[in-house]
């Protein structure tokens, strides 16, 4: 018999989840605390993911065993799925999970008839703007600036356009989002995951 249990998994998060996923959030961010442009995201609780899934909102959680390493939010938004609080733990980095998660959304996108695959990056983070470019991402639209700790930061709106999947001429979902191996979305490589979208 193979031996899984090294193996990474996706899966769909249930709400009862939330205290771990604010907890691995708030460590994939906590980076930018130390800058002078904190993330809003280390106001989040709980609650707040509580309060987005019972919206609507989907979250997926990537797991080694019983670790959680990374997760995702995301919500329809018009023709697109949009995505955001991409968050990878730091010491699960550089082992291509930003990238497989990106090509799972992809999937559900495609599967679900969506055309568009969006999210919202800081521009200053080159190595998540790489990150997106390199999957198909463009920017698209005007950008926009807050204040964040007193300074502005400005983040660009990326897109990535989709083909529907077609099987016998209808949109087909070829994978299970419950518990699903990522190895088989892309091998493992180094890529610069952070905490990847806003």
């Amino acid at each position: 018999m193979k031996d899984t249990t090294n193996q990474l998994t996706l899966r769909v998060a249930d709400i009862s989840e939330a205290e771990a996923l604010i907890e691995l959030t708030h460590a994939a961010f906590a980076e930018y605390e130390l800058t002078s442009y904190p993330s809003r995201v280390a106001e989040e609780t709980a609650e707040t993911i509580r309060g987005q899934m019972a919206a609507g909102d989907r979250v997926f959680v990537v797991e080694r065993g019983a670790d959680k390493l990374a997760c995702v939010r995301c919500r329809v938004d018009g023709d697109a799925l949009y995505f955001y609080r991409l968050a990878v733990h730091p010491s699960a980095r550089r082992q291509g999970i930003a990238r497989m998660i990106l090509a799972f959304l992809e999937c559900v996108a495609r599967s679900e008839g969506r055309r568009r695959l969006t999210c919202c990056v800081r521009e200053r983070e080159s190595g998540n703007v790489a990150l997106y470019k390199g999957a198909g991402f463009h920017e698209f639209g005007e950008p926009s600036t807050k204040i964040r700790g007193g300074n502005p930061v400005v983040s660009l709106n990326m897109e990535k356009v989709l083909m529907p999947f077609m099987a016998n001429g209808r949109a087909k979902m070829p994978i299970s989002s419950f518990g699903y191996p990522l190895s088989h979305l892309s091998k493992a490589g180094s890529s610069p995951e952070q905490g990847a979208s806003q």
